[in-house]
């Protein structure tokens, strides 16, 4: 059996069967939200296969967010903001939002150190929206994640 430890202290593992016949894939998915995104609130952009490892996100607002003290998060049921934080986010500038390293959410930086997260099971990647809702505002969202794939 081979595996793969990751900084949360989990290890993926995967039998001699399954290394012969699957190849890592890399995937890219982009998510787009609007302000009409939250009629639930997280609202689900991704689900990340079971076995995946997530390797980095970010986001492009298109459109700035308005609505009084909001705040955008990216992350899952376990750490709201564990993928981006508002910090990343700032909803209400558009562009591209390449920042530093220290404003990661906690799955992707530990001690100061850029790291992966993995999912032993299917999981929804969600945005929490904290604030007043607003009435304009859209992103996309890019998840990119490492996954096994059959030959």
């Amino acid at each position: 059996m081979a595996g793969l430890t990751l900084a949360s202290g989990a290890t993926l593992i995967f039998d001699d069967a399954t290394i012969q016949t699957t190849r890592p894939l890399f995937r890219v998915e982009k998510c787009g939200i609007t302000f009409e995104s939250f009629g639930a609130n997280p609202a689900t952009l991704h689900t990340i296969p079971a076995g995946s490892i997530l390797i980095l996100a970010q986001i492009n607002v298109t459109a700035g967010f308005n609505g009084a003290d909001l705040t955008l998060t990216v992350g899952d049921a376990g750490d709201a903001d564990g993928i981006l934080t508002t910090a990343v986010i700032a909803p209400a500038a558009t562009g591209w939002k390449v920042s530093a390293i220290a404003n990661l959410g906690a799955y992707l930086l530990a001690a100061g150190a850029w790291v992966f997260k993995g999912y032993t099971t299917a999981t929804a990647i969600t945005c929490t929206r904290g604030g007043a809702a607003g009435t304009a505002g859209a992103a996309d969202i890019y998840l990119v994640y490492a996954t096994m794939d059959a030959y």
